[in-house]
């Protein structure tokens, strides 16, 4: 319930992974997710995860492949996001990697370059048997999740995992 509480989390739909650990260093310190990395100005910050692929049959009775994950950064602009329309405007796919195995641990790392204004990045993951351009565009997010069709929206066929922001605030 900490965990839930501090936000270090991350929600799984599928059993698509078997884990996930995600951290971002900069200056000599890192944080976790829901954690707030704090650094000087410039510094330079990398993200790294390590996704742990599904080690054995979900519920349906198979092993899930992960196909891709996507790195979502976006500005910290306020206290709150737009509550009228429930976006944050500046969030968007910053960069996405083809997993290409199905066994192990999987490294990813992704170089934010020198920090000079407040920002978080947060996770997402597909099996990729189901995606769409997202609602603001596909220079925001090319290929997220797609809407289900009523009628025929079988869960076992569109699997994700969605992990809390890493929060870096420079100063």
């Amino acid at each position: 319930m900490d965990g839930i509480r501090a936000g270090r989390i991350w929600v799984d739909h599928g059993q698509l992974i078997g884990g996930l650990d995600v951290r971002v260093f900069g200056g000599g310190r890192w944080a976790t997710l829901g954690g707030a990395l704090h650094v000087r100005k410039g510094t330079e910050v990398t993200l790294t995860a390590d996704v742990a692929l599904a080690g054995g049959p979900n519920w349906a009775g198979f092993v899930p492949e992960l196909a891709r994950v996507d790195v979502i950064q976006g500005e910290v602009t306020g206290p709150v996001a737009d509550q009228d329309t429930f976006t944050a405007p500046t969030a968007k796919v910053v960069r996405s990697y083809d997993i290409g195995t199905s066994a192990g641990t999987v490294r990813l790392t992704y170089d934010l370059g020198r920090v000079d204004r407040p920002l978080y990045v947060r996770l997402r993951g597909t099996d990729g048997n189901r995606s769409a351009v997202g609602a603001m565009g596909a220079a925001v997010d090319p290929a997220g999740p797609a809407l289900d069709v009523v009628g025929d929206a079988d869960p076992w066929r569109d699997l994700w995992f969605y992990a809390n922001p890493v929060w870096i605030l420079p100063s």
